[in-house]
């Protein structure tokens, strides 16, 4: 800093009016060490009264920054070694006087040490009273203590199954070290490996890491020797099964060695069923150790109870009402051949309360009976018997009838009893050739004396047999007149003698003498009068009478015409001539009636009737003398004409289904004798033609075949008793078949009753109908649901016709033999049942022959397909589920089932399973500071066989502090101090039941790069230039710390994101910026984290040259006559004046003053317009900031000459320039 200022010369530079001299600056402002600001100030007031002045800013630097002295460097301590003393360091900047800055700074000292080293930092700081610091750190690095080894540790084990030892001891470590360096304690083992029933290895390892992160390790190998094999528990007897009990379906048998725990080989087998004879099966049960290899087996029998199954034939029984049956006549069968004792029963359930005291039964009605069969088992099948009553046919009672010869017309009919049904037939079986077509008028009048009986038949349509009721006529003896003798008495009376007993006589004429018991003369007949004589029969009153003429006493006696024969032809035959025989000279004559009547032919021996219609037709003779014709016989003789009715006959027709469509077929004739006529009397034969039937010549016989195709027409001759004939024509149809063609469908399944048969026929008349009974048809071409058998397909058409067709439904598809075994396996984790499972074995059987394939199917899974009688395997989780196997064929139709389970799982032994265990480090919000860090541990772990409490413990390194459930998650926390932890779970009850897991190492998570800035000083140097802001500058001094931080230990610094330089943490850093009234954000950005940041921002960077300078852009005047050139009294100046401000007033603004007097204002930057009198004065104008009262130019003007002159002298151009001649 100059200790006096130098002299500063002014002039004019008019050698005319020269102004010349210099002048001392006056001195303004101070410093000191941290430098300063001096103003020197040069001003010079000519005479007249014009003042110039000049001012130089002398800025003063601060003194330099100091800097620690011989500064110590880092280095490195083993853990075992004391904290070492830090002393004071110290700083000079070399300068002496005013700018000396020295001294000695003492350290502060900060420790980190734990067993894994750590750091010693001494810090010396120091702050000069310019405020600026220096700052040197020192680490000391602490050396980690010795690792730490393991003591006492186990050697490898063989032991038995049962002695396995689940939770190993702890295993102490140390490093032989003491205090801070100290590293030692006990750590739980951590078991793996596993082993079952079939032995196997476990571990026990023993992993401890230190604080540091260094691990040691020790394994211990044990071997676990195989369990003892298991026997089967309460194996069953062998036994019989009570009637109708199945056998047992897959029954299990449980197994176990007896051991609990993971050790254990228990479950349950299944047996093999074999059918050993007809009533027993064998059970076997067999298991294999799959550890030893060793089988242990038990057999049982079991038998079965014989039940009878029983059949009865007929199931149905048709009886007469009022008949009996005896129920021992139906065909009992047992298809299970147990031979039965068979008993009778009134009702259902059949027992002892309603047995039948008799087998012989007679219901009044439809009734059904039961059928007990009972073997010698005890066991009992159960049948029944429908008995349906028809009712009874009645053809009436018998009867009697006598008739007398005059009144011979009997309707045998009146003669039945009761109430008869009038549909029957009457039968001459006693051939007697009496004319019964018609029984409503049978005459008896030419039939000898006799009883005749005669049935009357009701022909049955059910189980009654005909009935049949007889009618009994006796035929009484005509009583007989017997004439012996007619006499004349004289001219006016004759007499007449007859014979006879048992009668009483009357007579028309004459008087009675009874002459004798059996003589009887009636007597004074008047001669021109005829005698009837009647006579009743005493005993059965039938009659007779006799009407004799008069005699010709003139004549001699002629005896009557001895008969020829009465004569008895069929209708429609001619009728030959009646003939008598008398004596010599005599001929005959013929009447209608034995005394008077009508003539009819006389002198003929002979005489042809001519009535046609059937009956029964009397005629009379008497002899007549050929010499005396007058002379005639007193009898006439009786001759009678039978003519007997035709049988009667229908045509008739028979037509007969064509067996094969050929149009030929045999017939029966006889069948159509009902057709014609149903008199069983009745003789039927049979002609192919009128001729031959005609003339009874080749006949044919009753099985007859035609011999046209299609139809053909025969006769049949009807002949009664008499020999009477009627021929009737018989036509013979052959029907057209229908012809069925089936195609068969099987039942599916045995048993499953679902054939069916369909039907296509061809042939046939109108609707084709069809059955399978002969009883039910149907027009339905197609019979469903039927039972596998043999069946007879009815066909038939509207004519009935129709061939019968055999076929059969076979039986349907059945398994015959289901062999099933499940067997536990444990998967070789006897204490995980998670993973244990069933194996399924199975071999079916079919009554295909094994043809075909089956599938399986749980009800949540198919298997297959599987070949019959093959070995076959599944397997299925043991999960204790009951399943039902369905095994269905390749049609899906046929099933069988069969239910395992329940599928318990075969790993009993105590096993806990950690199912969550996680660990998240928090770093308390303090990412940075890993001191205040914790993990939360999250566990959740489920057990197998585990307590019957459902909860376990929880060990740290080998301490129980928790107890929690099974499967529910639970937490707590761990500090985050690096260190691996064994996390124990041991069952509540089972302490052999545990596991374990080693989580860690425990680093703390405030691992985030921090930067903070520890030291940030920024001072703003106006380079010497106090009111020039264009060149000043900041000086930036930062020091920077970090926590995991980059590897470099470095970061970069950006300015507004621009980058600037690189630099270390904890290093004094100083750069420049420049005033340029910026701001600026300062980002430090670590070099390997780039998200590790932080940031400052300064500003704005306002200059620190804050004196006010003014300068005048522009300063112009012109003088103005106002239009008065010769005026100078109106003169003015006009001033334009324009000004810049460095470090001007904030309302950037100044006054203009005028001679010390304000007179107006303007703001910088902008031109400012003022006017001053033409006065011939020199004014001194300055301008003065308005806030800064100091900051002020001065210009001097004038004289301010009037511009108004006669001789007018104009200054065309004159600017005024203000030189600061260098010094700004």
């Amino acid at each position: 800093v100059p200790n006096t200022p130098p002299s500063l010369n002014y002039t004019n530079n008019d050698p005319f009016c020269p102004i010349n001299g210099k002048v001392d600056p006056e001195i303004f402002g101070s410093y000191d060490e941290c430098g300063g600001l001096l103003t020197y100030l040069w001003s010079f007031t000519d005479d007249c009264d014009r003042t110039i002045s000049y001012s130089q800013d002398i800025i003063i630097n601060p003194a330099p920054i100091a800097s620690f002295i011989d500064p110590p460097e880092d280095y490195s301590i083993p853990c075992t070694e004391s904290v070492p003393t830090a002393n004071s360091l110290f700083y000079s900047n070399g300068e002496n006087g005013l700018c000396e800055i020295s001294g000695a700074a003492i350290p502060s000292q900060s420790i980190s040490l734990d067993d894994c080293g750590g750091e010693i930092r001494n810090t010396w700081r120091f702050t000069d009273i310019c405020d600026r610091t220096i700052i040197h750190i020192q680490t000391i690095t602490v050396e980690p203590a010795s690792e730490a080894v393991f003591l006492d540790f186990p050697e490898d084990l063989i032991v038995d199954c049962a002695d396995v030892l689940n939770v190993p001891q702890d295993l102490d470590y140390s490093n032989g070290e003491n205090g801070l360096c100290n590293i030692s304690g006990s750590i739980p083992a951590t078991q793996s490996g596993s082993y079952d029933a079939c032995g196997g290895f476990l571990q026990n390892t023993w992993i401890f890491t230190d604080d540091c992160g260094r691990q040691i390790d020790y394994a211990q190998l044990i071997q676990i020797l195989p369990a003892p094999d298991p026997i089967f528990i309460d194996p069953p007897e062998d036994i019989t099964l009570d009637c109708g009990e199945d056998y047992p379906n897959n029954p299990l048998l449980e197994y176990d060695n007896f051991i609990d725990g993971t050790c254990e080989i228990h479950g349950f087998v299944e047996a093999d069923i074999l059918q050993f004879d007809e009533n027993t099966y064998l059970y076997s049960y067999f298991y294999t150790n799959p550890c030893t290899g060793e089988t242990i087996d038990h057999l049982q029998f079991i038998s079965i109870s014989t039940v009878p199954d029983i059949n009865v034939e007929p199931p149905v029984i048709n009886i007469c009402a009022g008949e009996s049956f005896d129920l021992t006549r139906l065909n009992i069968t047992d298809n299970a051949n147990s031979n039965p004792i068979i008993t009778y029963h009134s009702d259902t359930p059949a027992n002892s309360s309603n047995e039948l005291p008799s087998p012989i039964v007679s219901p009044g009605s439809n009734a059904t009976y039961y059928i007990l069969a009972t073997n010698s088992d005890g066991c009992t099948d159960e049948t029944f018997v429908s008995i349906v009553v028809d009712p009874g046919l009645f053809a009436g009672d018998d009867g009697t009838i006598s008739v007398c010869p005059d009144n011979a017309l009997v309707n045998l009919f009146d003669h039945l009893g009761g109430n008869p049904d009038f549909s029957g037939g009457w039968f001459d079986f006693g051939n007697t050739g009496i004319n019964i077509t018609n029984p409503g008028s049978v005459n008896f009048g030419s039939t000898d004396p006799g009883i005749y009986p005669f049935h009357y038949i009701v022909f049955s349509g059910n189980s009654c047999p005909n009935d049949t009721a007889i009618v009994s006529v006796e035929v009484f003896e005509e009583p007989i007149i017997n004439v012996e003798e007619i006499a004349c008495i004289d001219l006016d009376f004759y007499s007449v003698l007859i014979t006879g007993t048992g009668f009483d006589l009357t007579v028309s004429h004459g008087m009675i003498d009874t002459i004798a018991i059996d003589t009887f003369s009636i007597f004074n007949i008047p001669i021109d009068v005829a005698l009837t004589i009647s006579i009743v029969d005493q005993i059965t009153l039938c009659t007779n009478s006799l009407t004799l003429g008069p005699p010709n006493c003139s004549c001699p006696n002629i005896p009557a015409p001895i008969s020829g024969g009465d004569l008895q032809i069929c209708e429609g035959e001619p009728i030959n001539p009646l003939s008598v025989t008398v004596g010599a000279d005599e001929t005959a004559n013929w009447y209608d009636s034995p005394n008077g009547g009508t003539l009819l032919l006389g002198n003929s021996l002979s005489f042809t009737p001519s009535d046609a219609s059937p009956g029964i037709y009397s005629y009379y003779a008497e002899s007549q003398s050929t010499l005396t014709p007058e002379c005639v016989s007193t009898f006439r003789t009786e001759l009678s004409v039978e003519i007997i009715s035709l049988p009667l006959g229908n045509d008739a027709l028979l037509s007969n289904c064509d067996d094969n469509n050929d149009g030929f077929q045999s017939f029966d004739l006889t069948l159509a004798n009902a057709q014609i006529n149903t008199d069983p009397s009745l003789i039927f034969s049979y002609y192919e033609n009128m001729m031959d039937a005609e003339n009874g010549i080749n006949p044919i016989g009753p099985d007859y075949i035609n011999t046209n195709a299609g139809s053909q027409s025969v006769f049949v001759v009807i002949e009664n008793a008499f020999a009477c004939k009627t021929i009737v024509q018989l036509d013979l149809l052959v029907l057209e078949s229908p012809l069925p063609e089936v195609t068969i469908f099987n039942e599916t399944c045995l048993g499953s009753e679902d054939g069916n048969v369909s039907i296509n026929s061809t042939g046939g008349t109108g609707q084709i109908m069809y059955s399978l009974d002969n009883m039910s048809f149907t027009v339905d071409n197609f019979f469903l649901d039927l039972a596998a058998g043999n069946y007879v397909l009815y066909v038939i058409d509207e004519n009935n016709c129709g061939n019968p067709l055999d076929f059969e439904i076979q039986e349907g598809f059945e398994f015959t033999q289901v062999n099933l075994t499940a067997n536990c396996q444990d998967n070789n984790t006897s204490t995980d049942p998670s993973d244990d499972f069933y194996t399924i074995e199975f071999n079916l059987s079919n009554n295909q022959g094994g043809a075909g394939t089956f599938n399986l199917t749980d009800g949540n899974q198919s298997y297959g397909p599987f070949e019959f009688d093959m070995d076959h395997e599944i397997t299925m989780s043991a999960d204790g589920q009951t399943l039902s196997l369905t095994f269905t064929d390749e049609s899906g139709l046929c099933s069988i089932q069969q239910d395992i389970g329940p599928l318990n799982s075969c790993s009993t032994s105590c096993e806990i399973t950690i199912t969550q265990l996680d660990y998240i480090c928090d770093d308390n919000d303090t990412p940075s500071d890993p001191s205040d860090d914790f993990y939360s541990v999250t566990l959740s772990a489920s057990a197998m066989n585990g307590a019957s409490n459902d909860m376990y413990d929880v060990s740290i390194n080998g301490v129980v502090q928790y107890s929690f459930l099974y499967d529910i998650v639970e937490s707590f926390t761990l500090p985050a101090n690096g260190a691996m932890v064994a996390i124990g779970l041991i069952d509540n009850e089972d302490l052999q039941c545990q596991t374990s897991e080693l989580i860690g190492p425990l680093i703390p998570c405030s691992t985030s790069c921090e930067i903070a800035i520890s030291l940030f000083d920024y001072v703003c140097d106006d380079n010497e230039t106090a009111s020039d802001p264009s060149d000043d500058f900041y000086i930036i001094n930062l020091v920077s710390t970090g926590v995991n931080t980059a590897s470099s230990d470095s970061f970069d610094l950006q300015l507004n994101g621009i980058y600037y330089n690189s630099y270390r943490y904890n290093e004094n850093i100083v750069f420049i910026l420049s005033a340029d009234s910026s701001v600026v954000n300062i980002e430090l950005i670590d070099q390997d984290d780039l998200n590790c940041t932080t940031s400052h921002t300064i500003g704005p960077l306002i200059s620190c040259s804050t004196s006010c300078d003014l300068s005048l852009n522009l300063f112009e005047s012109n003088c103005s006559d106002a239009g008065t050139t010769s005026d100078p009294s109106d003169d003015t100046y006009e001033f334009i004046v324009n000004v810049e401000a460095i470090n001007g007033s904030s309302s950037n603004t100044y006054s203009v003053f005028i001679d010390g007097t304000i007179f107006t204002s303007g703001t910088y930057g902008e031109d400012l317009n003022f006017t001053l009198n033409a006065d011939s004065t020199v004014h001194i104008i300055a301008l003065q900031d308005d806030e800064d009262i100091q900051c002020v130019i001065t210009q001097s003007v004038g004289p301010l000459n009037p511009c108004s002159f006669p001789c007018e002298i104009g200054i065309t151009y004159l600017e005024y320039t203000c030189d600061n001649n260098g010094t700004a």
